[in-house]
């Protein structure tokens, strides 16, 4: 069976202060930091690339 569990959830929901939030550069782009492995997350490139978002 379960056994019954309770979470706890620290105050600022794990986000960062404005100043050290990511950009959308951070991800995406030619001159993005390429934090994330689109290929490896499923796509076959950056998803701002395949959906034209920035034409």
């Amino acid at each position: 069976g379960f056994v019954e569990t309770e979470m706890y959830w620290p105050i600022n929901h794990m986000v960062v202060s404005g100043e050290d939030a990511l950009s959308c550069t951070d991800c995406h782009g030619t001159k993005g930091k390429k934090r994330l492995d689109w290929e490896k997350l499923g796509y076959s490139s950056d998803p701002i690339k395949l959906k034209g978002r920035f034409k």
